[in-house]
């Protein structure tokens, strides 16, 4: 994971020192969710949000008078509640509810448009999985009996590694250059599917839903 960072840090800076872009920081809150619709009957889930954090490095660099791009790398700490029902199972049952947490190295890369002080921003957004952790309780069952199990592991490799997002945002810009956005992002791919690294895993896509605030700083305003 360090070692990601600092060649994606370093790619920034060095891009930064070539195209005369405008270098900056941002950190915020995020309040994270997933979406959960399943078209069989037999699969249920409800997600319930919970709140994190990222922090970012991103550059700007200007296109047209209105129009930039602004490529960005940030770290994101999101959560959510789960609670999960998949009997469409052809050797059991499954059946859990925990609290997820979720690690990303994202990348977006958006196109920006300012009105005076205002700006819309929107573009596609590239993620890497670096963490997830499971806690709660998961029921699984056969045609011998179901047993519960509390759990509270690593769940890396329970999970998508790559996630493709859509992103777009609202912004202001203030002075000494200091700015204050808000973003959401929709994952387009699902975490989870019919081919689950576990037996009994639930089976139906569950997708990110990540919105964001944050504040900002841009070098050289």
């Amino acid at each position: 994971m360090s070692r990601i960072l600092i060649a994606c840090t370093a790619g920034l800076l060095f891009i930064t020192s070539h195209a005369h872009a405008q270098l900056g920081v941002s950190a915020g809150m995020n309040l994270a969710t997933m979406a959960t619709r399943t078209n069989l009957p037999e699969r249920k889930a409800s997600a319930n949000s919970r709140s994190g954090y990222q922090v970012s490095l991103f550059y700007e660099k200007q296109l047209t008078e209105r129009f930039s791009i602004v490529p960005e790398l940030s770290f994101s700490r999101q959560g959510v509640g789960l609670k999960l029902e998949d009997y469409h199972l052809s050797d059991g049952a499954y059946a859990a509810q925990y609290q997820l947490g979720l690690s990303y190295l994202n990348m977006p890369v958006l196109l920006r448009a300012t009105f005076g002080k205002f700006y819309l921003e929107a573009g596609p957004q590239l993620g890497l999985q670096v963490a997830a952790h499971e806690q709660g309780a998961e029921e699984k069952g056969s045609i011998a009996g179901s047993r519960e199990y509390t759990i509270d592991r690593p769940a890396t490799d329970r999970y998508r590694r790559l996630d493709v997002a859509l992103s777009a945002g609202v912004g202001v810009k203030l002075p000494a250059g200091f700015g204050l956005g808000i973003r959401a992002s929709a994952g387009l791919l699902p975490l989870t599917g019919e081919q689950p690294t576990h037996r009994h895993e639930y089976r139906a896509p569950l997708r990110n839903q990540v919105v964001q605030a944050s504040l900002s700083y841009q070098l050289g305003s």
